[in-house]
C-alpha cells in the first residue's frame, strides 16, 4: 500500500495543510519585501533567504494549486 493508496482524513488533511502553509509562506514573504522594500532582495537582510526557501518549499511535492486538486482527489470532491 502507497500514500496514493490510502483514503480517509489523515492524507486529505496532510495535503490541506501544505495547500495552506505553501500559500501562507509565500505570501508573508512577499509581504516582507514589500515591507522592507529591496532590502529584502539582498543578501544584507535574511528576508531574501526566506523568499528563496518559501518559494522552493512551496513547489516541493506540488505547489498549492497542485495540492488543492490533489485534496479535491482524495476527498473524492466533485469539481
Amino acid at each position: 500500500m502507497t500514500f496514493h493508496d490510502v483514503r480517509g482524513p489523515l492524507p486529505a488533511q496532510a495535503v490541506a495543510v501544505k495547500a495552506k502553509a505553501s500559500a501562507d509562506a509565500l505570501a508573508v514573504t512577499q509581504a516582507c519585501i514589500q515591507l522592507h522594500g529591496a532590502i529584502g532582495f539582498t543578501d544584507e537582510h535574511d528576508i531574501g533567504l526566506y523568499l528563496k526557501r518559501a518559494l522552493l518549499l512551496s513547489s516541493l511535492f506540488g505547489n498549492a494549486a497542485a495540492q488543492r486538486r490533489r485534496y479535491a482527489e482524495i476527498a473524492e470532491l466533485t469539481m
